[in-house]
């Protein structure tokens, strides 16, 4: 009974979309749903991507494809409390079949020119992942919004961790040795402690003279 209920539970949260045409879906719209009778099989049991989708009494390829995001579907049944009521992963694209081609000889990245400018790689692993997803914002996202490949140098990177190890190894103020360093502003030289403490003491001299004078101007 359990696993009945999983499956069951399985088959409701997950689905696929299907992508019609142009001409199909002006076809589709203008049927009435009572008449209107889809059935979807794979063209071999081999690779489970090709599939022939009959429309009444019309067949077409069809090619399935991952999104590059899973999408989440709602509903509602009151227009108040909205539920997610299935994941959506992967699309069913309909293709128009071309004149003299049979739909197990039909291959899209042959007979349809932009079925290759729609997935992430026409030739190696990617090459039934769509680079963009069914919205306008989501427009070449796996380029736009997933991580981009890593393009520093490994030796710059090693050499800037371990300059943070340095730091954070050196711990607080309180373990590190503080040196004062005078620089006579006249000549730009560093001076030596002797030469230091005097060079203070004039220029404070210089500075209690310079106080005194504005003092007296000010009076």
């Amino acid at each position: 009974m359990l696993k009945e209920l999983v499956d069951k539970s399985s088959e409701i949260d997950q689905a696929i979309l299907m992508r019609f045409p142009p001409f199909l879906v002006d076809q589709i719209k203008s049927l009435p749903h009572d008449n209107l009778n889809i059935k979807v099989r794979p063209t071999n049991d081999i690779d489970m991507r090709f599939f022939r989708v009959q429309i009444n009494e019309n067949e077409y390829p069809a090619t399935l494809v991952d999104l590059p995001t899973i999408i989440e579907a709602h509903k509602t049944l009151d227009y108040k409390t909205i539920f997610k009521s299935v994941d959506v992963g992967q699309m069913l694209l309909v293709h128009q079949l071309p004149p003299g081609i049979s739909i197990e000889d039909f291959d899209p990245f042959v007979h349809d020119s932009s079925f290759a400018s729609m997935v992430v790689d026409a030739t190696g692993a990617g090459r039934f992942k769509l680079k963009s997803g069914i919205t306008p914002a989501a427009h070449n996202v796996t380029l736009s919004r997933h991580k981009q490949k890593f393009s520093e140098e490994p030796d710059d990177v090693e050499q800037v961790e371990l300059s943070l190890k340095q730091i954070i190894d050196t711990g607080f103020s309180d373990n590190v040795e503080e040196e004062l360093l005078v620089f006579d502003t006249r000549t730009g030289e560093l001076l030596d402690e002797e030469n230091a403490g005097q060079y203070v003491e004039e220029s404070m001299d210089v500075d209690n003279e310079e106080e005194d004078d504005e003092e007296e101007a000010s009076k």
